[in-house]
């Protein structure tokens, strides 16, 4: 993967954990 791509998927996976924490 691309840092770039990498980067995008890090974020969709916070944004999930973050989600379900909440």
């Amino acid at each position: 993967l691309r840092d770039k791509d990498a980067f995008v998927l890090y974020k969709d996976a916070v944004a999930d954990t973050e989600a379900t924490a909440a």
